[in-house]
C-alpha cells in the first residue's frame, strides 16, 4: 500500500511540475511579447524604453515609468560616479523632485515623480538638438547600466 501511495504522490508531483512549467512558458512568453528583450549585439545601442516630445520641442527620456524613490537615488548616483556630474540644484518636494546637472556643455534635469517615475529632460523652454541629444546619450548610458 506504501508503494502505491507513493507512486500516486509521484506523479501528482510530476503533473503539477509539468503545469507550472507550462504556465511559466506562457507567462515569460507573454512577457517577451509585450516586453521585449532588447539584442545586445555589439555597437548597437539598445532601445529606450520610450523617449516623449515636449510641447517645446525638447526630448524627454524616461528612464523608468514605474520605480520607487530609491531607484531615483541609485541613478544620481550612478551619475555623480560614472559620469562625474555635479547637481547644481537640488528641488525635493512631497510627490516630485528635480535635480539639475550639467553633461557636456548642456544643462539637464534629472526628474523622479511618485506618479510617472524617473526621467532626464533639457532644462531650456526652448530645445535644441545639443540638450536633445545629450538627453539621449545620458538615457543610452544608464540603460546600459541596467536601469
Amino acid at each position: 500500500m506504501q508503494k502505491s501511495s507513493q507512486a500516486v504522490i509521484k506523479k501528482l508531483s510530476q503533473r503539477r511540475r509539468k503545469q507550472s512549467i507550462e504556465v511559466e512558458r506562457k507567462v515569460s512568453s507573454f512577457f517577451d511579447f509585450r516586453f521585449p528583450i532588447p539584442n545586445n549585439k555589439p555597437n548597437k545601442p539598445l532601445p529606450m524604453c520610450y523617449e516623449l516630445k515636449t510641447s517645446n520641442g525638447g526630448t524627454e527620456a524616461v528612464i523608468d515609468d514605474n520605480c520607487g524613490i530609491s531607484k531615483f537615488y541609485k541613478i544620481a548616483n550612478t551619475l555623480a560616479d560614472d559620469l562625474q556630474v555635479k547637481f547644481l540644484n537640488q528641488v525635493d518636494d512631497a510627490e516630485t523632485l528635480d535635480w539639475d546637472f550639467q553633461y557636456r556643455g548642456q544643462f539637464l534635469t534629472l526628474h523622479y515623480n511618485i506618479f510617472n517615475g524617473v526621467s532626464i529632460y533639457p532644462q531650456q523652454e526652448k530645445s535644441h538638438l545639443k540638450d536633445n541629444s545629450a538627453v539621449m546619450e545620458v538615457a543610452h548610458f544608464l540603460q546600459h547600466r541596467v536601469y
